[in-house]
């Protein structure tokens, strides 16, 4: 009965036990493994691979919301301008990073909302957007020209012939830029 007691004891356990395992460690049969085979097949029941906080950047928003309300002290908000500059940044330390940015601010900040100001991210931040993560060339600089006009029209007050002017194009090339970039 004490064998089967502790049998059950260890497969209750082990069901519930997380190993998160590096990157280089998930597949014993990859080059530069270090994961014993016998091991990945013990412990790799279910794997889930969570990609960089850099590719999941329509996450930074819930995460932002959670862990601001995760802290103790008054209530916090963060600016559309800070989110969209933290949404801008590669996150090298993932969310680990993104949770100790947000911590910081918090604690540092003495108003009620979060600005872009209140974020030191280090290098990267500053001077455009992040790095893709990929070297190709047509998304890249779609997305670097759908910012240019998003700036443009920001900057404009939502005025497109003022939009185009500050860009140095013609409005009616502006819309056709705009209809292919999907914004509107």
């Amino acid at each position: 009965m004490a064998c089967l007691i502790r049998r059950f004891l260890s497969v209750a356990c082990a069901a519930f036990l997380w190993f998160p395992l590096p990157a280089s460690a998930v597949r014993p049969d990859e080059p530069g493994s270090s994961l014993r085979p016998d091991l990945f097949y013990r412990l790799g029941v279910v794997l889930i691979d969570v990609p960089p906080l850099r590719k999941r950047r329509a996450d930074i928003p819930f995460l932002v919301q959670g862990f601001l309300e995760a802290l103790e002290g008054p209530r916090r908000a963060v600016s559309e301008a800070a989110l969209r500059r933290l949404q801008e940044y590669p996150w090298p330390g993932n969310v680990r990073q993104l949770r100790h940015a947000i911590e910081r601010a918090a604690v540092l900040s003495r108003s009620e909302v979060l600005d872009a100001d209140d974020f030191e991210l280090g290098p990267g931040a500053e001077g455009g957007p992040a790095a893709p993560d990929d070297l190709t060339l047509r998304p890249a600089l779609a997305n670097l020209e759908r910012e240019y006009i998003r700036r443009a029209l920001e900057r404009s007050g939502g005025n497109r012939a003022e939009a185009a002017r500050l860009l140095g194009i013609a409005r009616p090339q502006l819309y056709a830029r705009m209809k292919e970039l999907g914004i509107s």
